[in-house]
């Protein structure tokens, strides 16, 4: 019944428009979580930067407690309440203390009194 001339013409314009508009849509979605995920990282980076400073400054407190902990009573008692002890050399002192050395020396090249196993 139908003819060339009645024939109905469907144009595909609107299909593969909104194809694109969804494809759109998708990528910006995924652009914008690519976006906090960078900020997450950038946040856990800056985080770890400042804990590694900390963890220094611990690491050295400690030492210099331990240190003082030979002439001052007070520092020897933190020592043994806290059981501070230096268990492993740092890799950037260059230290040559083989496991179960301590790592640290005083001046005398002893090892501090607190780091002696009990």
């Amino acid at each position: 019944m139908n003819t060339d001339s009645t024939a109905r013409r469907y144009s595909p314009f609107w299909a593969v428009w909104m194809a694109f508009l969804a494809i759109i849509l998708f990528h910006s979605m995924q652009i914008k979580a690519l976006f906090q995920q960078r900020k997450q990282l950038r946040a856990t980076l800056n985080e770890a930067a400042k804990s590694q400073t900390v963890n220094a400054t611990m690491v050295n407190v400690s030492r210099d407690l331990i240190q003082m902990a030979e002439y001052f009573p007070a520092a020897r008692q933190i020592v043994e309440d806290f059981r501070i002890q230096i268990s492993s050399p740092s890799n950037s002192a260059g230290s040559t203390a083989k496991p179960g050395e301590p790592a640290t020396t005083n001046k005398a090249g002893q090892p501090p009194s607190g780091s002696k196993k009990k």
